[in-house]
């Protein structure tokens, strides 16, 4: 029994998970330092770097067993009483501390001295086609459109990391940090970023949620267990029933919004929703050679359908001209075939109607104005 209830009043920092998640985070902490500091050696040297202390996922599982292995031993060597868990939690604490600091911080810089998103500059990049850009550069050629952004996120992360340095500020540093380091992992995840980046940013992420962990008891007195000195207003039936009816009163506004713009598929709609290149067309007529949309750009060589109602006209077969704004709305009856368009720009309508020769081919010939306009269209696989 007194065992027992030695191993029940024990200190957090004897908690074998506490020595774990200590361990771990060094392990990583040491190799993502060592190499750092390889950086700054020759190229020659620097070569010469074991490539499994790179931090990368088989790195993580070496930083799992080193903790393993870590545990076992302080735990032998606690219980013959030559161990101080508690003072090794509080250097291993500072340790952490002091690598998050460095490593979220040298991001921070990274994106104030205009290093990190250097490659959304590149001049082949700016003449690539939209869905031909993965979403690696994608992601860094959006974030690199507003300068003020980044350098709010870069002194974002360099006040955070500076909090994180000082005791009695690593709560706020972890409060200011993780919103960051969460967005930046999703993204990271989500929109195929190279490993290097996303395993440190989620192991910078760990490591921001243990610290935060440590303080378990103190953020559910403060999330869960805050007692505030107003008096509550109205029973305990009226509070939920106006909790409910402020998210059904959200979804609903949204949803009849939805609704107003046609932003629901119209039946029909889906038999010539996509693009369609324009193969041969005719006004009044007088057949259009192929390759006028090199030389005017008023000529038609793609339509674009999309889901809301709403059509564009492209003047060029291989991307989208925005700056042209030849949208419209349209409507289609699949039982009569009948097409009507109308120009935001122009205030021309067409009123037209289509023959489907195949699923991915349509003829569609019909008055716009007061021309006769005859087109062939092919349906672009997307």
């Amino acid at each position: 029994m007194k065992h027992l209830h030695m191993i029940a009043n024990q200190p957090t920092s004897s908690k074998w998970y506490i020595k774990y998640s200590d361990a771990f985070f060094i392990s990583i902490a040491a190799g993502y330092m060592l190499h750092s500091l390889a950086m700054f050696l020759p190229e020659k040297t620097a070569a010469l770097y074991p490539s499994f202390l790179r931090v990368s996922y088989k790195y993580l599982l070496f930083a799992a067993a080193v903790s393993s292995v870590y545990v076992v031993i302080t735990n032998r060597r606690e219980r013959e009483g030559r161990f101080n868990s508690e003072k090794a939690h509080a250097i291993l604490f500072g340790l952490i501390r002091f690598w998050l600091a460095a490593g979220i911080s040298s991001y921070g810089f990274a994106k104030i001295l205009g290093i990190q998103f250097s490659g959304a500059n590149e001049i082949i990049l700016r003449d690539s086609l939209l869905g031909d850009i993965s979403g690696n550069y994608l992601t860094w050629y959006y974030f690199n459109f507003s300068h003020t952004f980044i350098l709010i996120i870069g002194y974002l992360q360099i006040g955070g990391a500076l909090l994180l340095l000082f005791r009695r500020t690593t709560l706020s540093g972890i409060f200011l940090l993780l919103p960051v380091l969460v967005n930046i992992v999703m993204i990271d995840l989500f929109y195929g970023i190279p490993p290097a980046p996303t395993i440190l940013s989620i192991v910078f992420t760990a490591g921001l949620i243990y610290l935060l962990l440590l303080h378990t008891q103190k953020l559910i007195n403060l999330f869960f267990k805050t007692v505030y000195a107003l008096p509550k207003a109205g029973n305990r039936r009226f509070r939920n029933i106006l909790r409910i009816a402020v998210v059904v009163f959200a979804f609903v506004s949204i949803y009849q919004e939805l609704l107003k713009y046609k932003y629901i598929s119209k039946p029909g709609d889906a038999a010539i929703l996509g693009k369609w290149k324009v193969e041969k067309s005719s006004i009044n007529g007088k057949e259009i050679p192929p390759n006028a949309w090199q030389t005017d750009s008023s000529t038609w060589a793609t339509i674009y359908f999309f889901n809301a109602g709403y059509c564009a006209i492209g003047s060029n077969p291989y991307y989208f001209d925005r700056t042209k704004k030849n949208f419209g709305e349209y409507s289609f009856d699949k039982s009569k075939h009948l097409l009507n368009i109308y120009f935001l720009k122009t205030k021309d309508s067409l009123h037209a109607s289509i023959d489907f020769l195949t699923a991915n081919e349509m003829l569609v010939k019909g008055l716009l104005g007061k021309d006769t306009i005859n087109l062939q269209l092919t349906k672009v696989k997307m």
